[in-house]
């Protein structure tokens, strides 16, 4: 039974793979949900889903025999769709800086400003375990689909849309209670590469702003 089982996950994570070459952004980024939550409930680790029955439906798959270019700007083109790079305004996904003591409980914010418009992204946060532990979480109420997991230093959440969201807001609350003093911890912000993107198929140009958290 668990060769049968262990047989049956990498078939899957193959063919995630191969979705993520092949599909739109909407469609990889769903996939990319989909295999998320199956590994995230094998490492017991804290995950929640929100879902919606449109997030994602319009989004078709690209020709595995179309061409692709490089992960910075360049085109992939075949079958019915077409990736590029948005040539609008640069969205702001941040941390603020934050000043605290010992054994005080924090809510940290995770912002997108500057927002040109984006229906699907997948969104890293990076902390010190030593100085930090993580003790849950609140959705923010820009995207209706949610997707989280945290591992030892790492969250990662995926948040999705049915058309491209541009208001400004919190994606995300990360609550963590200090368990350190006098010591100055940095909260990094990443997004995967080319996974955000909005309801055109296009990649959306992001800026990244590391938070940080003061303990006296």
């Amino acid at each position: 039974m668990e060769k049968r089982n262990a047989t049956i996950k990498i078939i899957a994570i193959i063919a995630a793979i191969v979705l993520l070459l092949g599909a739109t952004i909407g469609g990889a980024i769903w996939g990319l949900k989909l295999l998320f939550d199956d590994s995230a409930k094998d490492n017991n680790s804290d995950t929640s889903i929100t879902s919606s029955e449109t997030a994602s439906t319009n989004n078709e798959a690209n020709s595995s025999n179309g061409n692709e270019e490089g992960n910075n700007g360049g085109s992939s083109n075949g079958g019915s769709g077409q990736t590029s790079t948005s040539k609008g305004k640069t969205t702001t996904i941040s941390i603020d800086d934050i000043s605290t003591k010992k054994g005080k409980k924090i809510s940290v914010p995770v912002k997108v400003s500057s927002n040109q418009g984006f229906m699907s992204a997948v969104v890293e946060v990076n902390y010190d375990t030593s100085a930090l532990k993580y003790t849950g979480y609140k959705q923010g109420k820009l995207f209706s689909d949610f997707m989280f997991n945290n591992t030892d230093g790492k969250v990662k959440f995926i948040v999705l849309g049915n058309k491209d969201v541009k208001k400004d807001g919190v994606l995300v609350n990360l609550e963590f209670e200090v368990i350190a003093k006098n010591k100055t911890t940095k909260l990094d912000v990443n997004v995967e590469p080319n996974m955000i993107g909005n309801q055109k198929e296009e990649i959306i140009p992001v800026k990244l702003v590391d938070g940080s958290v003061k303990i006296k």
